[in-house]
């Protein structure tokens, strides 16, 4: 990963294909190549595509979900990881339970901002000192709408944000849709990384 666009194509072996959002796993582990870390959490690990990265590379690590009973906005780790990859819903752009701890449920968008800061802060917390945070996520629009999320994200407490990498999009499912009123299709997606500072 030298550069601030990345792009890729194919998913890879990683996770499964059929669980809707799944990254790929090709960017995970071109950030474990970059950051080297020792030991990995992922608290909303989905369909488990980083588990799989760091079985492949031999990675210490700790992935967890809400499908199995794991709530990520109640997590107590303290200073135990060196990277933390978050791949929160986009709001409720994707449904994925009917579970109300789930942020693809949250109500109304300011709310689901609230808790997401507040996983930022608690994914923070179990950092060590000069460990990193990445977060990917996405844009969307509603009624003609654009909102970009990366935009309303703050820094978390004890952070400098050091990089911002633009992730293209492929195999969009919004592909299939035809826009009108001359709408951009939106092909990509934002990766935010944090460095957790040595004085925290």
């Amino acid at each position: 990963m030298y550069c601030s666009v990345v792009s890729y194509p194919e998913r890879g072996p990683y996770g499964s294909s059929s669980f809707r959002g799944n990254t790929s796993g090709f960017l995970i582990r071109d950030l474990l190549f970059w950051l080297k870390p020792k030991r990995v959490l992922d608290p909303m690990a989905g369909s488990y595509t980083t588990r799989d990265v760091c079985e492949e590379l031999g990675i210490d690590h700790v992935c967890l979900d809400l499908r199995d009973g794991f709530d990520a906005l109640k997590m107590d780790f303290s200073e135990e990881f060196d990277f933390v990859f978050l791949h929160p819903p986009y709001w409720n752009i994707i449904k994925y339970s009917n579970d109300p701890r789930d942020l693809s449920n949250v109500r109304t968008y300011g709310e689901f901002l609230k808790k997401l800061q507040r996983l930022l802060t608690l994914s923070m917390k179990a950092l060590e000192k000069g460990g990193h945070l990445v977060l990917l996520i996405g844009d969307f629009r509603k009624k003609g709408v654009y909102t970009c999320m990366a935009r309303d994200v703050k820094d978390p407490p004890k952070s400098k944000f050091i990089q911002e990498i633009i992730k293209v999009q492929h195999n969009v499912k919004s592909n299939a849709f035809k826009y009108g009123s001359g709408l951009i299709r939106i092909m990509h997606e934002h990766v935010l990384l944090w460095r957790k500072n040595n004085d925290g």
